[in-house]
């Protein structure tokens, strides 16, 4: 994992790289392999891959469900079980559907944990 100073253009851990304009916990995140919910999921949010989770991080955002970055643990298991094929883990999300990464993160600004427990897919 690639870790961001709060300088934010001056890298730690040896990596010689640095991400202009990000805060640390949005780099962090962003560069994690953590899983995605992709648009396919939009009016499907079948729950298959959140019966599965081990942690429980999918959420109901509306008209899709979403994980939460901060507390996918990277395993994968859910990947197989979308029956619409919606969800990837972060390197892996077409071109297309990058936006989504963001998209996931983006739904848990601003919520109080209340709010967030409210909205646990499981």
């Amino acid at each position: 994992m690639l870790l961001i100073s709060k300088r934010l253009d001056e890298p730690i851990g040896g990596t010689g790289v640095a991400i202009q304009g990000l805060q640390e916990k949005e780099t962090h995140a962003m560069l994690d392999n953590v899983c995605v919910v992709t648009s396919p999921c939009i009016g499907t949010k079948d729950g298959a891959c959140a019966k599965v989770c081990p942690v429980n991080c999918f959420y109901d955002a509306g008209e899709m469900l979403v994980v939460n970055p901060d507390e996918c643990i990277s395993c994968g298991v859910c990947v197989p079980e979308c029956p619409v094929s919606a969800l990837f883990m972060t390197e892996d999300v077409p071109e297309t559907e990058t936006e989504f990464i963001a998209r996931n993160r983006m739904f848990f600004e601003g919520k109080t944990q209340g709010e967030l427990d409210a909205l646990r897919a499981v």
